[in-house]
């Protein structure tokens, strides 16, 4: 019985040590994940500039259209730029002004991340895989950001 309780309360202190650690390596895979989202289209804007068209604007910071245009913009297939698209096509995600969550909004030339607890709009960062989805279709009247 002495060792059954010995065991127990050895458990209990692994449990009380490791859990909060847990919390804490969750939030910091979050944010990696949400960097390595946000360096993902930067790289993707730098690589379009590159084949020669610039995305550069005054932000809409009331709202993510932009975001979800510039997206869009760097999802199209353009026989003009070498390298297009720069973004999976699948890549769809949603705009969120939720301050619990991770965000990623346009600042007019580089999109910057929100992290949660920060106020604004932008593209919500999801880890669950629900930005993701079939193919988009553009529709023929599309007019990339910046034509």
């Amino acid at each position: 019985m002495v060792e059954m309780v010995t065991i127990v309360s050895i458990i209990g202190i692994i449990a009380a040590i490791a859990i909060p650690s847990m919390s804490s390596m969750s939030t910091n895979s979050k944010t990696v994940l949400a960097t390595n989202r946000q360096e993902l289209l930067n790289t993707a804007l730098n690589q379009m500039a590159m084949a020669g068209r610039y995305i550069s604007n005054s932000p809409q910071l009331g709202s993510a259209s932009d975001e979800q245009l510039i997206v869009m913009t760097l999802q199209i297939r353009d026989e003009n730029l070498v390298g297009s698209p720069f973004v999976v096509t699948n890549y769809a995600p949603k705009s969120s002004s939720d301050p619990t969550t991770y965000r990623l909004r346009y600042t007019g030339q580089r999109f910057e991340l929100l992290a949660p607890q920060q106020a604004g709009i932008g593209l919500k960062v999801d880890f669950d895989g629900s930005d993701m989805g079939p193919p988009r279709v553009f529709p023929s009247n599309f007019r990339p950001f910046g034509s």
